[in-house]
């Protein structure tokens, strides 16, 4: 039962005329006349009635007509898909908000890049908000954002959870534990409002009734690892996502400083458009299985 009888007759069931399909196809009429005959003997089943009104299927072609357009997706999939295996160096356009784009998904796209080395990943770095519009755009395949996305007509699958945390040099006499209230009075470093973190972070502390110019920012930066540098040769905190500072812990550069009542946990989340191809598809299923895999560091 070759495929092209299949898709041609889920036409002639759909336009109930075999001579309109036959011109569509660019085969002649009895050819194709000669075809669906031809597969009605294949499943020794009447698929067709003539009647005024043109071509009426029978019982057996309303069951066919399902089936062949079933056939006919998972073809165009097996297509679809050896295509891609046969291109090399296919190019996997990828946007990410700049703090997970540095901190978060190196190690992640080494680890993929193993299993699928004829892969190319262009990733760039973007605030959120704007990741969401490349991805509405169809600008780019995949989109890691901070938090949920605002738009339905977009996928967003949980990549991982991250939080805000207060971090001090090591060398920063401070208590380990402080309250809210206490943090107003200490030099703090902030990100610049592009930053996605400093967003969340601006209406957390509004939702406890304080507002950023309550805080003592001495300095406010548009990079991570400049806050970082500052911070460890300094009297000074700031609050930063844990994955950017995660190295840092460990290694003993920084040290966390708990704040009473504070918890602001968010997720990271990957974006992408509804009609995404096979291949998308299966780069998407490599992320989600190292979804555990952010950092480099253990």
């Amino acid at each position: 039962m070759p495929i092209e009888s299949l898709q041609l007759f889920y036409k002639i069931a759909i336009e109930k005329s075999i001579s309109k399909v036959a011109t569509s196809s660019h085969i002649s009429q009895p050819a194709l006349s000669q075809q669906m005959h031809k597969l009605e003997e294949s499943v020794d089943a009447k698929l067709f009635e003539r009647s005024n009104k043109g071509i009426e299927l029978t019982s057996a072609g309303k069951i066919m007509e399902s089936y062949s357009l079933q056939f006919s997706q998972i073809y165009d999939n097996l297509i679809e898909d050896l295509n891609t295996l046969k291109k090399c160096n296919s190019v996997v356009r990828i946007y990410s908000d700049t703090e997970v784009g540095i901190y978060g998904l190196p190690c992640t796209l080494k680890k993929i890049k193993k299993n699928l080395p004829t892969y190319n990943f262009n990733l760039s770095l973007m605030p959120s908000i704007e990741v969401e519009n490349k991805i509405k755009q169809k600008q780019a395949d995949i989109g890691f954002i901070i938090g949920d996305t605002t738009d339905n007509t977009l996928i967003s699958k949980t990549f991982r959870m991250d939080k805000i945390v207060l971090v001090a040099s090591k060398n920063f006499n401070i208590n380990d534990k402080i309250s809210l209230k206490e943090v107003l009075d200490i030099p703090l470093l902030a990100l610049s409002e592009d930053f996605s973190s400093r967003y969340l972070f601006n209406k957390y502390i509004q939702e406890k009734n304080i507002s950023s110019e309550d805080l003592f920012i001495s300095h406010t930066l548009n990079s991570v690892e400049s806050t970082k540098t500052i911070l460890m040769d300094g009297n000074q905190i700031a609050f930063l996502p844990y994955l950017s500072v995660r190295k840092e812990i460990n290694s003993n550069q920084l040290k966390l400083i708990e704040v009473e009542n504070f918890n602001l946990d968010y997720e990271i989340n990957m974006i992408f458009n509804q009609d995404i191809t096979n291949s998308t598809e299966h780069i998407i299923s490599h992320f989600l299985k190292y979804t555990k895999c952010m950092t480099c560091v253990a």
